[in-house]
């Protein structure tokens, strides 16, 4: 018989509240959890950013707090750990991959967003662990690449692993999808500026498409002036927009641009070019945008020909290719309403939430 958990405690070692992409994930995530039905808890780094209107209603947030000198993960274990303990739930849902080397007599499950176990000698040690406790329900992916390498290196965590892709959420109700049939596109970029995630894709494609209006959302204020300085006139970038406002930006958009690297560097590391799975990717399909993409195998894994045009990620004159397509309003509408469409059935943060609580579900069932 399957079990039915009440009480989630979801574990992150991002700081809470941020503008970091893994805390838009939190702030997304957590209330479609409450939504399904059981009660939910937040344990995270504490934040600096601005509170978000209306999270706590529904999320009990408790928080640590790092000193400011050395050894910053292994504060962390240390504060988790206690922390822990003056909780009471029925499974922990975490995406602090080190919890296995904490974990108490919790059922648990952990979801990577990358190949972890190549980070560091505690990061392996923590899935090697994880792979042997049957308190570890198993793993939540957000990529098959992810899932296929991880039983690879782990095969004894096979059937403890379940790939659950990323999600978006509704549009703001105010937000109407438009397809207008015009001599010049509004092109979007929106996203970090990090190594490989394809800025100079998109600055190379608006130098070579000097009719069409480019514009760019995201980044801190330092890289906003540096690009300023190389761009050309039809680019507008507009720096950091709040998540929950960008939708104004995108309905004056025509097409969206997701032009990743097979190389993606989020930090000195780490590259993520093989998993990736870019919340972005979702945004713009539930905003019903036609999207040209990096030809990649890891986009691949939610597009299609029938959601997207997708470009060699190193060849320009295949995104103008791309663009020149576009042009035909009747394109971008069914792309556009095909992306659409998949998002709703699929991938937005309430089916999202299902799943996982699906998983936990039913792996607490077979113990």
């Amino acid at each position: 018989m399957t079990k039915q958990i009440k009480k989630l405690l979801f574990l992150t070692d991002t700081r809470i509240p941020s503008d970091r992409a893994s805390a838009v994930h939190v702030r997304k995530l957590l209330p479609a959890l409450s939504n399904v039905g059981i009660k939910v808890q937040l344990l995270s780094n504490k934040g600096t950013g601005m509170a978000w209107p209306g999270f706590t209603e529904k999320i009990d947030h408790f928080t640590i707090k790092l000193p400011g000198i050395k050894g910053g993960l292994y504060w962390m274990l240390w504060l988790f750990a206690r922390r822990l303990k003056k909780y009471q739930h029925d499974a922990i849902y975490s995406r602090f991959v080190l919890f296995p080397l904490i974990a108490d007599t919790s059922p648990y499950v952990i979801e990577l967003h990358d190949d972890a176990w190549n980070k560091g000698f505690l990061f392996k040690a923590a899935i090697s662990k994880a792979a042997k406790q049957k308190k570890c329900l198993g793993f939540t992916t957000i990529t098959h690449a992810i899932k296929d390498d991880l039983l690879e290196a782990y095969p004894a965590l096979n059937k403890r692993v379940v790939v659950i892709e990323d999600a978006a959420g509704l549009p703001n109700p105010e937000y109407q999808a438009v397809f207008n049939d015009q001599k010049y596109l509004n092109i979007a970029y929106v996203g970090s500026f990090h190594k490989g995630k394809g800025l100079d894709v998109v600055l190379q494609l608006a130098a070579k498409l000097p009719e069409h209006n480019f514009i760019i959302i995201g980044g801190n204020s330092s890289e906003v002036k540096l690009y300023n300085e190389v761009k050309t006139k039809n680019v507008e970038i507009k720096g950091f927009v709040d998540h929950d406002d960008i939708w104004k930006y995108m309905q004056h958009v025509d097409v969206c641009l997701l032009p990743n690297q097979p190389d993606v560097r989020t930090g000195k590391k780490s590259n993520i070019g093989k998993y990736t799975s870019p919340l972005k990717m979702f945004e713009y399909m539930s905003y019903s945008k036609p999207i040209i993409a990096s030809d990649l195998e890891v986009l691949r894994e939610v597009l299609d020909d029938d959601t997207a045009v997708f470009a060699a990620h190193d060849n320009i004159q295949a995104w103008v290719n791309a663009v020149n397509t576009l042009m035909s309003v009747s394109k971008r509408e069914a792309l556009g309403q095909s992306g659409h469409k998949k998002f709703i059935e699929n991938y937005t943060w309430e089916k999202r939430a299902e799943r996982i609580l699906a998983f936990i579900n039913e792996q607490l069932g077979k113990q």
